[in-house]
C-alpha cells in the first residue's frame, strides 16, 4: 500500500467544505475562552476536519 500526494486535491469540492468547517470550528476561540465541554467538542471536530482534509490530499493505492 502506497500513499501519495494528490496534486488535484484543490479540485475536490469536499476539500473546500472541510476548509469552511475548519474556520467555523476555530471561530468560537476568537471570542475568548469557552466552557470546557464546548472547548473539547470544538477541538475534537477541528482534529476530525483536519484529518478529513488530509485524507483528501493523500490517496492510498
Amino acid at each position: 500500500m502506497k500513499i501519495h500526494f494528490n496534486k488535484d486535491f484543490w479540485r475536490d469540492g469536499f476539500f473546500y467544505i472541510y476548509l469552511l468547517l475548519l474556520f467555523l470550528w476555530i471561530a468560537p476561540f476568537s471570542d475568548g475562552s469557552l466552557p470546557l465541554d464546548e472547548e473539547l467538542l470544538c477541538i475534537f471536530f477541528i482534529i476530525f476536519t483536519i484529518g478529513s482534509m488530509l485524507a483528501i490530499m493523500f490517496n492510498k493505492d
